[in-house]
């Protein structure tokens, strides 16, 4: 039994493919968890992304990095390629922190713009509703 149970665990094993991936299905409500949660945090610490604020700059600034995250945590639950564990980690190369990154480059943010002195200090009607 112990041949059966080592067999059965090694790294090469094509038997492991369907107990991983019936593991890794098993695991997606908890990983939905983590990733509300990670977005909750987030949201709590810089607020939401369409509301101009000391702590939330137009741009990608460093608040919206657990927001990224947590969108692809969202939308692709498994770990290995969403990147969830790793929040905050550039050099580990999860589906979270490849969008943040790519965020960075395409969203700067203006060196001398505070939050609330740029332009636009409220989003436009299109975004909001208000006029």
């Amino acid at each position: 039994m112990a041949h059966l149970a080592g067999r059965l665990t090694a790294d090469e094993s094509l038997l492991n493919v369907p107990l991983n991936l019936f593991q890794a299905l098993l695991n997606v409500p908890a990983n939905e968890i983590h990733a509300l949660d990670t977005l909750s945090r987030s949201l709590f610490f810089s607020g939401p992304w369409f509301v101009g604020s000391p702590t939330n700059i137009w741009g990608e600034d460093p608040g919206d990095l657990g927001h990224f995250e947590s969108v692809i945590q969202l939308l692709v639950p498994f770990p290995e390629l969403s990147g969830a564990g790793h929040e905050g980690d550039f050099f580990y190369p999860g589906l979270g922190q490849q969008l943040s990154m790519l965020a960075n480059v395409e969203i700067p943010v203006h060196p001398s713009c505070a939050s609330l002195d740029c332009l636009p200090a409220i989003p436009t009607s299109p975004i909001t509703g208000f006029t």
